[in-house]
């Protein structure tokens, strides 16, 4: 689930392959406003919900020319970054 406000896409839940299609749909009709994306409520997170996450970020770069600003990252966002050598930033809360 997410939400937008203002600015920010906040993710909620579990960001995993079981539960990313509707996810990716609603985050994109809005994603042209985005700034910031928070993970601070998620839950649960494996490679295909850093994969989304990654793809947001892509999207929002193309759409608005900017870099997203990402804050609340759990631990295992950044584990499963290195594993799959992505490189992700630091949380910026």
């Amino acid at each position: 689930m997410s939400t937008t406000e203002d600015s920010v896409l906040n993710l909620r839940g579990a960001l995993t392959v079981a539960h990313l299609a509707p996810l990716w749909r609603d985050a994109q009709r809005r994603i042209a406003q985005v700034e910031r994306i928070d993970l601070a409520a998620v839950g649960q997170i494996d490679s295909a919900g850093v994969a989304l996450v990654e793809a947001l970020r892509d999207a929002i770069r193309v759409r608005s020319g900017r870099e997203p600003r990402m804050t609340g990252l759990p631990a295992r966002y950044h584990a499963l970054c290195r594993a799959h050598r992505i490189e992700s930033e630091s949380d910026a809360d």
